[in-house]
């Protein structure tokens, strides 16, 4: 690639980068703070699980769960092991990194030393991908799309990630997503005599499917409320 263009494009992660974490304010930090978090999520990873085992015996909502682990952490694992040292690209929050100064930090968190490509965005859309291909429900999929975005953007507010580590770990999560859901389908087809309910994942017949959305959605509004207690807390 010629080297004007990938400076041109460098320009171009830089640029937007900082149009995004230079918008920030007290209620946002305490927001982005939370919603960057892994724990709060875990109300919305047991609704997930729950839709599962409730539509699914107990085999086959194994497998799913087995498959599911192993796309996220099979993505985690890809990009903080072997893409950050092959890529070696600081952060932008790193201070060895001199556009640092441009960056606002949230609550002194300024990540590792690499950021390139996004873990974040590797395992929600390894997470969200599988979801979505495995319920074809559009409430579902729009939630879990939005929800993507949304820890996306807040890793860039955050001002630990380019948009172009954010892109690299999408096409992560992307591959892995896909490998495994498809991994998913062939057992199941094929050994369909360990899966008595086997019609049922391959045709997508799921119900209760609008639980994971709620859960979600009610988690983020959980978290508007604490944010706004916490920014007058304070």
């Amino acid at each position: 690639m010629d080297l004007f263009l990938v400076n041109q494009l460098a320009t171009f992660d830089k640029d937007i980068l900082i149009g995004i974490n230079e918008f920030h304010c007290i209620w946002g930090d305490y927001f982005i703070n939370l919603i960057a978090g892994r724990l709060e999520w875990i109300p919305l990873y047991v609704a997930m699980a729950f839709v599962i085992f409730k539509n699914l015996n107990v085999r086959t909502s194994l497998i799913v769960m087995v498959c599911i682990a192993l796309a996220v952490g099979l993505a985690d694992h890809t990009c903080s092991h072997l893409l950050r040292p092959m890529f070696e690209r600081l952060r932008p929050s790193n201070l060895d990194n001199p556009i640092h100064v441009y960056i606002h930090i949230v609550d002194n968190y300024r990540g590792g030393q690499y950021g390139m490509p996004s873990c974040h965005a590797a395992n929600s859309m390894a997470l969200s991908l599988y979801i979505i291909l495995l319920f074809r429900k559009r409430f579902v999929s729009w939630f879990m799309a939005g929800w993507t975005a949304l820890l996306c953007y807040a890793r860039m507010y955050e001002g630990v990630h380019y948009p172009g580590d954010i892109l690299g770990g999408l096409i992560v999560g992307t591959a892995f997503a896909i490998i495994f859901y498809f991994i998913t389908r062939f057992l199941i087809k094929n050994y369909n005599h360990w899966y008595t309910d086997g019609k049922k994942f391959l045709e997508h017949e799921f119900n209760n499917t609008s639980l994971i959305p709620y859960v979600g959605i009610a988690t983020i509004v959980v978290i508007m409320i604490w944010a706004t207690i916490s920014m007058y807390r304070y």
